[in-house]
């Protein structure tokens, strides 16, 4: 065993609450716990404490070592506890005076282990820890709470390992006792840090096959050349094969499924996103999160019912306590942590509060508004397009609309508005039962720039006053409004309930709320002459759309251990309820209504819509089941089942899983497969808007009994090999079948009849089958990654190839046709140098080729499916797998500093985000050219970006 086992009493000595003596009791109790302890020094100890006289024969008590946990318990009983691992008994004397004495000999039974990982510093429990014995070729990882358990061994001694990244690693023996529960309580030291954003966690010392469940980024040094921007809590998925995050929206895509085939969780509570823009802002304070992690293809009953995968973010209650301050171009962060006494709390209490705020009223860093100026706009052709289905010809509508829409010289810029608020609190009940608290707030706000040329111009020209006649051109109003407010919050409790048991309860509620308002084109007046076309009116309204998500859930999670297997049972129960109002716009064309003037012909043209509503409440029932078993040395299993029942449609849901996990010298291999259903869904609605800054608006709707939840079928695969000991090859490939998807259709529900089964009276959808229409698609890919790891120097290459498709009756001609966010190939090199630990550069390229569905999603959305509007030669507006885009290149850099001045820590970050200032094409619009002509428009993802954050703490 080395040193540790030789000098056993420098092993971990813990007296919790020192003896504790309770408050009010007929005989004393106490709580402690000792390990490794050489036992006549425990005995001394004990008669110290107690004041109860001991005697015995030293050759009794000669090189054996107290294991011995207990929270309360008598001074028989913590003797007892004592000489437990001895295999001593006592009497008791009339004087009082215990004798010890050995027992008859008896069969040895088995024993269990149970323990919790703190932090050494701050004493906060420390999830994702991952525990081995060596010796038994066993191990587990601790939970949200710290604890974890381990199956039933022989007595003996075993080694035992601790890891968790960030922390040096811990080591050593471990004495199980026969028949009891053997207690342990593991102090890790945290290493160095430099920077807070997201890395990787790939460097852990633990089975490799474990790295293959999950892909794993955390809050720590910044890995090769994934240092990013300051804001960008998810960027560092990227990291992680099959993981994409977008540059324009920050959504994040899993594996061929689209931005609502994962769910996103807070310490476990779904939170449901809105659409954002410029990637690199993401959903949370980067101050706040210590780690997230992404199931992926395959992944375990425990993690839920989704599509895709389930992307996990947890919250982060540990390092020291102290203020943290970050200033950044577009926002301020901070967090507060605190702990103990010191700070006037209990001592196994631990609280956190981190806030984000932008400043995008007081400083505009100048690619941005540049970049968010073009992005807003205004799309034209999406209005002509519409006046096409009237009796106007194209050379009329070019001539009408040649001049485009010019932005005024003093129109306000567009708007980007954020802030967030993140609140955790962890109480130790005892030493193995803890309550966690957290709650998040994020309220976020877009508005793009009003293009009201209208309005002005009739200040200077009463248009009701004009001569018929009189020749000029104005531009439409419109103007776009996004503002969004989501809140998650949730209560815990955790404990290690007998030997071999852990129990877990939690209640959480999440919602969403979202306003969208915009001007709408209500109706245009024409006016038709020999020789020119001019507006006489431009009617304009108010427009807003709504969303409204709840979700309550209780959910209790009971793990055990017996033997080889650790089984876990789980329950929940869950409300949703979602209601919205959206604008639904009927095309093709405006309705025209044509009348004579004094030689002149003047056309009204009245643009049909309809709000719309829709309002759904969904209870659910689900109950999983999970073994994971053993099949040999180096071979486990995890084989479980989800059952989810519908009261709306009377029918109960199983979705089968499993999966196999491999180690060996060599590496590691996984093997899953299982069925997975969606019970809530996300549907992003493109909008009309001609100058929306994001073309569409985002729901969040829960199945109701009208149709049946989203169903797919993963089968996924991965490798991990060790080629030499700084060098990593890792595989990873995906295939799934999706037989049933529900997609958004963009046509009212006309020729329905009250009581046809698919009610649509005064706006109102009273059933899902009126707009959601059935499809299936598959998806497929591949990802091989090469990753070196030296002392100063990481670096990695990966390439990954992927082939997604959806078909739906009557889209598109009924073809298979690739899904818009997939990127077919994707190549990203990677880079990390610390010459010495307070500096990092980091380098990160990446390149994606063959990207489809290149033109404005709205074009796709409203025209491509009438045979009057997806015609615009030379584009097919029914072909958008034709549409491909060009590749795209980006390069980002980046600079960290760290310095501890006496109590101040300063972090330092410098990044240039796409340095060669490569000009990356995000979609298309079409504009009609002199002539009539049409011609494409590209909009670009942002320019060379210069990014940097100052932080400090103390």
């Amino acid at each position: 065993m080395g040193r540790w086992a030789t000098y056993p009493w420098w092993m971990l000595v813990l007296l919790v609450g020192a003896w504790v003596q309770p408050a009010a009791a007929q005989e004393q109790t106490y709580a402690l716990v000792l390990r490794g302890v050489p036992l006549d020094e425990a005995i001394d100890q004990f008669v110290r404490t107690t004041g109860h006289a001991v005697t015995y024969d030293p050759a009794l008590v000669r090189g054996e070592q107290a294991f011995c946990a207990m929270e309360a318990g008598t001074a028989e009983e913590v003797l007892r506890c004592i000489l437990a691992a001895g295999g001593l008994d006592f009497y008791r004397l009339s004087s009082g005076t215990y004798v010890l004495t050995r027992p008859a000999e008896a069969a040895p039974a088995y024993g269990t282990v149970a323990g919790v990982v703190v932090d050494g510093e701050t004493g906060t429990p420390l999830s994702g820890a991952h525990i081995l014995l060596a010796d038994a070729g066993i191990g587990t990882i601790s939970n949200p709470a710290g604890q974890f358990l381990l199956p039933p061994l022989p007595p003996g001694c075993y080694a035992l390992s601790i890891t968790h990244l960030g922390y040096r690693d811990w080591q050593d023996s471990l004495h199980v006792e026969p028949d009891a529960r053997t207690t342990t309580r593991v102090a890790l030291r945290a290493e160095p840090v430099l920077i807070a954003p997201v890395v990787v966690d790939g460097l852990q010392r633990r089975r490799p096959s474990e790295r293959l469940r999950v892909g794993e980024v955390r809050a720590g040094d910044p890995p090769a050349g994934y240092a990013g921007a300051p804001e960008g809590t998810l960027s560092g998925l990227n990291a992680v094969a099959g993981v994409r995050t977008s540059d324009v929206t920050a959504e994040v895509y899993v594996q061929g499924g689209a931005a609502g085939a994962h769910e996103v969780r807070l310490d476990g509570v779904p939170v449901y996103l809105p659409l954002r823009t410029l990637g690199f802002i993401g959903p949370f304070s980067p101050f706040a999160v210590e780690r997230v992690t992404v199931h992926k293809a395959g992944f375990g009953v425990e993690a839920g019912s989704r599509l895709a995968g389930v992307v996990d973010v947890r919250q982060r209650l540990e390092g020291p306590p102290g203020l943290a301050v970050q200033v950044a171009p577009i926002g301020l962060n901070a967090r507060w942590q605190a702990g103990g006494a010191a700070d006037g709390l209990p001592a196994a209490t631990s609280v956190m509060a981190a806030a984000r705020i932008g400043w995008w009223e007081l400083y505009r860093p100048d690619p941005l508004q540049a970049t968010l100026n073009a992005w807003s706009a205004p799309d034209l052709f999406l209005l002509q397009a519409a006046l096409k289905g009237s009796s106007l010809s194209e050379p009329t509508l070019a001539s009408l609309f040649d001049d485009g829409v010019q932005a005024l010289a003093g129109r306000p810029p567009p708007g980007l508005h954020f802030s967030d608020l993140h609140l955790a609190l962890r109480h130790r009940q005892s030493p193995l039962r803890t309550w966690y608290a957290s709650a998040y707030e994020g309220r976020h706000r877009l508005k793009g720039s009003p293009f009201a040329a209208f309005e002005v111009l009739r200040t200077e020209m009463d248009v009701d006053r004009q001569p018929p006649g009189t020749p000029y051109r104005l531009p439409v109003t419109v103007e776009d409004d996004q503002a969004w407010q989501t809140r998650a919050g949730q209560l815990r409790y955790d404990a290690v309930v007998g030997g071999r048991s852990l129990l877990s309860l939690q209640a959480r509620l999440s919602t969403y709320d979202l306003v969208h308002r915009y001007e709408l084109l209500d109706s245009l007046e024409l006016l038709l002459q020999p020789d020119r076309l001019s507006l006489s009116r431009v009617a304009t309204h108010p427009v807003q759309d709504t969303n409204r998500m709840r979700l309550y859930a209780l959910e209790g999670v009971f793990d055990h251990v017996q033997g080889r297997h650790q089984a876990q049972i789980g329950v929940e129960l869950l409300l949703t309820e979602s209601r919205f109002t959206l604008l639904a716009v009927q095309l093709p064309g405006l309705e025209a209504d044509v009348e004579q003037t004094t030689g002149a012909e003047q056309r009204s043209l009245d643009a049909p819509r309809q709000h719309v509503r829709h309002a759904a409440q969904s209870w659910r029932g689900a109950l999983f089941l999970r073994d994971e078993v053993d099949l040999g040395a180096h071979t486990r299993a995890e084989v479980g089942v989800r059952l989810t029942y519908l009261p709306e449609r009377q029918t109960l849901y199983a979705e089968p899983r499993l999966a196999v996990r491999h180690d060996a010298p060599w590496g590691a291999a996984r093997l899953a497969a299982g069925v997975y259903r969606q019970f809530v869904n996300q549907y992003d609605v493109s909008k009309l808007n001609v100058g929306a800054l994001l073309p569409s608006v985002r729901i969040w709707l829960p199945v109701d009994g009208t149709v049946r939840p989203p169903l797919a079928v993963h089968l996924g695969a991965s490798t991990l090999v060790h080629l030499a000991p700084a060098w990593t090859l890792r595989g990873e490939g995906y295939w799934k079948v999706q037989p049933h998807q529900l997609l958004m259709t963009y046509r009212l529900p006309g020729g329905f009849a009250a009581g046809d089964g698919t009610a649509y009276q005064g706006g109102v959808l009273s059933r899902q089958a009126a707009f959601l229409a059935p499809a299936n698609g598959r998806a497929s890919g591949a990802s091989v990654e090469l990753a070196w790891s030296a002392e100063q120097v990481q670096a990695s290459m990966r390439y990954e190839a992927s082939r997604a498709t959806l078909q739906r009756a009557g889209w598109f001609d009924g073809r298979a046709v690739p899904v818009p966010w997939n990127e077919p190939h994707r190549a990203v090199v990677a880079l990390g140098w610390q010459p010495v630990p307070s500096l990092l550069f980091s380098l990160r390229g990446q390149g994606s080729w063959g990207r489809a569905w290149g033109f404005r999603q709205a074009y796709y959305d409203y025209l491509a499916q009438d045979d009057a509007l997806r015609y615009h030669p030379p584009y097919d507006l029914g072909r958008p797998d034709d549409h491909v885009l060009p590749p795209y290149y980006r390069l980002d850099l980046g600079l960290a500093y760290a310095r501890r001045i006496g109590r101040l820590d300063l972090q330092v970050r410098l990044d240039v985000l796409n340095a060669l200032d490569h000009a990356n094409v995000l979609d298309w619009r079409l504009v009609y050219a002199e002539e009539g002509a049409l011609r494409r428009e590209a909009r670009y993802a942002y320019p060379r970006l210069m990014a940097w954050a100052l932080t400090l703490g103390w």
